[in-house]
């Protein structure tokens, strides 16, 4: 049985022409609740990311997004939940996988370029690897001093040590979108889902 992404918002690359292309994309509350459990926080109260795409002059297809969240997050320090909003403007580089091979087009050192295959695009998807990778890795009460962080030595290290496991594995999943995006599978033969034009 195939698995799909929390966020299946494909697009048709034909819908980008000359003018700038505007979407959005919102996650429904079930989608918001798959995509905290993915993100290891946890709770997602909205997820919303308006886009404005066009072709450039190489061929890649650009989208501009401006992505806003509304989530409560764990405390390393205390462990309390607390309410956050996260606003992020960003911009990506879609490349069509059969030019993945033109070195004027592919920089291995950037983390802002997705290959697809076909005429479709999952911008869903790349709308929650952004949230991913602009997370707090070790979020904090902002009422909360830096002297209230707790510290875990060894007798061989005096490091500090965040032991919460939630943590860990966002850092790893952040970890693995950054050196995987370049390289993520192409879509093909998804499901469309719809998305609202501006």
């Amino acid at each position: 049985m195939p698995v799909y992404p929390e966020l299946l918002r494909t697009i048709s690359v034909r819908n980008i022409g000359k003018t700038p292309y505007k979407i959005t994309v919102e996650a429904h509350e079930r989608e918001c609740r798959q995509i905290a459990e993915r993100l290891h926080i946890p709770f997602i109260e909205s997820l919303k990311c308006d886009y404005t795409m066009s072709y450039e002059k190489d061929g890649r297809i650009r989208a501009d997004g401006k992505l806003v969240a509304r989530l409560q997050q764990q405390c390393v320090v205390s462990l309390e939940l607390f309410s956050s909003v996260i606003e992020d403007h960003f911009t990506i580089f879609f490349v069509l996988k059969s030019d993945i091979y033109n070195e004027n087009l592919i920089d291995p050192d950037m983390d802002d370029e997705i290959i697809y295959d076909g005429d479709h695009i999952n911008i869903g998807d790349a709308t929650v690897e952004q949230l991913a990778l602009v997370l707090d890795l070790y979020p904090h009460k902002p009422d909360l001093l830096d002297k209230e962080f707790v510290f875990a030595e060894s007798e061989s290290d005096s490091t500090p040590s965040f032991r919460t496991s939630p943590f860990a594995a966002l850092a790893t999943l952040k970890d693995s979108l950054i050196s995987e995006r370049s390289h993520a599978q192409p879509l093909k033969g998804s499901p469309r889902a719809p998305v609202s034009k501006k």
